[in-house]
Formats: C-alpha cells, sequence, structure tokens
C-alpha cells in the first residue's frame, strides 16, 4: 500500500480541508469573472461567450475535482522528505501533467458544443492556444495548492512539536519536584533521629548523676515534643507559632538538666507568626546553640530566639552567649545546620540564606527567608 506522509492529519481535519477547498475554487472563479466583467464594463472588452464561460466553469470543476490528487502529491512530495530542485521538477511535471488531463476532458466536452454554437467546425489548436498562453497561470495555481497543503503540515506538525515539548517539559518538571520533595523529606528524616540521639544523651546523663527527678521532668516534657512532632511529621511547613511552641518546650526541656547555667529569651515580631516555615527548622539551631554555648561553658549562658521582618526577608535567629572572638572560628555547622541548609536550598534555591557567625558577645544562627514564599 502507498504510503502518503501526513495523511492522518489530512483525513482528521477532512470537513476543514473540503470546506479550503471549495472556498478556494469558489473565491478564484469569481475574481476571474469579476475581473472580466471590469474589463468589459470599464475597458470596452468583448464580455465571454456562452462556449468560453461554460470553458471557465468547466475548468473549475475539473480542477476542483482533481484537487485531492494534488492534495495527494503535496502530501507524497513534500519539502521534507526531498530537496528543493527536485521538488519543484516533480511538481511542475505532475502539474503538467494534470494539465494535459484538464485539457483533454475540456476537448471532450467543448469542441462538439463549440462547433454546434459557432456552427462550424473548430480545430484544436483554437482551443489549444488559449490554453498555452494561460499555462503558466495554471501552474501557479497548482503550486498554491501544493504550498498551501504544505504550509498546512508544517503548522500543524509545529503545533504538535510544541504540544509535545510542553508536555515533556511539565512532566520534566513534575520528575523534578517529587525528586526535590523526596530528597527534603530525607534531609528532615536525618535531622529528628540527629535530635532524638542529642535529647537521649541528656537524658542518659541525667540518669547518671542521679537527677531522677529532673530526668522524670525532661522525659515528660520530651514526651509533648515528641507528641507534637509526629503531629506536624507529614506537613512540610508550618507556621512561626507553631515552631516556637517546639522550640519553647525543647529549651524548657535542656533548662531541667542546665538549671540557673541557662537562660532563655524570646522576641517574636507579631507580624511574623503567621508566616510558614519548613517544619524542624528552627530545631537544629536550639540543639546547636545549647552545645555549644551551655554545655562548653561553666558560667550562665543566655539562649536568645529572635524573629523579625527586615527588608523583606523573614529573619529567624538563634543566638547564645559565647567567649569566642572575631578572631576565632565559629563552631557547630554540623550535620544539623547543614540538613537545614540544604532544606532551604531545596524549597527557595539562593533566594534564603543560613548563617553563622558571633559578634564577640553572642554565636548567632540566622535564617533569613524571603517574604514572598513565607
Amino acid at each position: 500500500m502507498l504510503f502518503i506522509p501526513h495523511f492522518q492529519l489530512i483525513k482528521k481535519h477532512k470537513a476543514l480541508v473540503i470546506a479550503g477547498v471549495l472556498c478556494f475554487w469558489a473565491l478564484l472563479g469569481m475574481l476571474v469573472y469579476a475581473t472580466e466583467l471590469i474589463a468589459s464594463y470599464y475597458f470596452g472588452a468583448a464580455f465571454m461567450d456562452q462556449i468560453e464561460q461554460k470553458q471557465y466553469l468547466l475548468r473549475w470543476m475539473v480542477w476542483l475535482l482533481l484537487t485531492p490528487a494534488i492534495i495527494l502529491f503535496a502530501l507524497k512530495i513534500n519539502i521534507e522528505n526531498c530537496h528543493l530542485v527536485v521538488f519543484i521538477s516533480l511538481h511542475l511535471l505532475l502539474g503538467t501533467l494534470l494539465l494535459s488531463l484538464e485539457f483533454c476532458i475540456e476537448l471532450l466536452i467543448l469542441k462538439p458544443l463549440a462547433e454546434q454554437y459557432y456552427h462550424r467546425p473548430v480545430l484544436v489548436r483554437e482551443l489549444m492556444v488559449p490554453f498555452l498562453n494561460k499555462y503558466f497561470g495554471y501552474v501557479i495555481n497548482y503550486f498554491l495548492i501544493v504550498g498551501m497543503v504544505n504550509l498546512y503540515v508544517y503548522m500543524q506538525s509545529l503545533y504538535s512539536t510544541k504540544q509535545s515539548l510542553l508536555e515533556t517539559e511539565l512532566q520534566n518538571k513534575n520528575l523534578k519536584y517529587d525528586l526535590a520533595l523526596a530528597q527534603i523529606q530525607s534531609l528532615k528524616k536525618q535531622i529528628q533521629p540527629h535530635f532524638l540521639f542529642n535529647a537521649h544523651q541528656s537524658l542518659l546523663s541525667l540518669i547518671l548523676q542521679n537527677e531522677n527527678k529532673k530526668a522524670a521532668d525532661m522525659l515528660s516534657k520530651l514526651s509533648d515534643l515528641l507528641r507534637i512532632t509526629l503531629q506536624k511529621q507529614d506537613s512540610e511547613f508550618i507556621t512561626v507559632e507553631e515552631e516556637v511552641e517546639m522550640i519553647k518546650l525543647y529549651l524548657s526541656l535542656q533548662q531541667i538538666r542546665y538549671d540557673h547555667r541557662m537562660e532563655c529569651t524570646f522576641d517574636i515580631s507579631p507580624e511574623a507568626w503567621h508566616l510558614k516555615i519548613p517544619f524542624f527548622t528552627l530545631q537544629p539551631l536550639a540543639e546547636n546553640a545549647v552545645k555549644f554555648g551551655v554545655e562548653q561553658s561553666d558560667k550562665p549562658c543566655t539562649i536568645g530566639v529572635r524573629i523579625y521582618i527586615h527588608d523583606h526577608m523573614l529573619n529567624l535567629a538563634i543566638s547564645n552567649t559565647t567567649s569566642h572572638n572575631r578572631t576565632h572560628p565559629v563552631a557547630g555547622f554540623g550535620i544539623g545546620l547543614q540538613n537545614v541548609s540544604a532544606r532551604l536550598q531545596q524549597h527557595y534555591q539562593d533566594a534564603a540564606t543560613l548563617e553563622l557567625y558571633t559578634d564577640q558577645v553572642n554565636t548567632i544562627a540566622q535564617i533569613s527567608i524571603p517574604l514572598y514564599v513565607s
């Protein structure tokens, strides 16, 4: 079976193609008829007689019937599958063959009618000469149809390609989103065991020091903290208020252990309470403040939680008093903070930052998130 490229496309839009063909030849016929009227009315040219009118009508009817063949030729021999010179040469040959067929039909039908109308024999050359004089115009009509078919196929192919690209791009974005979500969940799951390990070490330390009442109180608060954590574990984002509630529980848990050596302060901007941040974002910062502040000093240590808005950024800072100065490296950027930084990168790319620095009085871990994504 002869393969016709893009034939299914034409078949799919059959009604549109038929309507286009009818409109094309109707419009062309009206234009030819209009030029004859203008030439006759304004410039005194002889108007077409009955035979000439029948000739034009027959010609357009034959062309209309031959148009499906021209469309198939245009589909089979198109600019995608052959060189431009070959494309033009083959269509010039096919167009000439169709014109010859059309002339033979005219000759068979019109010659007897013309002889009857003119009451004399009509020679073949009388019909051939006018036909040859308009040969170039007929070829232009043929190539116009071929060109429109190729343009139509090209536009449909371009549209299909764009649709495929958009679908592929959407699938890629969905895959990237799923991958990013999986990475975020993995990072979050790394943070939680890290927190539990630190809490376990604190409990073990109290038990070894025979601080059983403190250990019981600590275990009770740890249970409350774990309950909230389990309730929120499926939420990637929670409000600042909910995150601060967990931080308060955690720090109160640590105050049981360190008693008078640890003091906590909170400075939360009212407009920040309802804003959302990634779940378990501040927990590793609080753990670091305890580990590298309270644990490493015999002096009283203040843990400060400050959340405020500045320059269209939501700033979340946890500080601890320290003896470090600017000439010493700041300790504490371990697995916990590294995972927080990685999660921020997944959610906000480079729009959010995590900094760890000292101002000679405090060591400060600060997260900055743009407000438009909070």
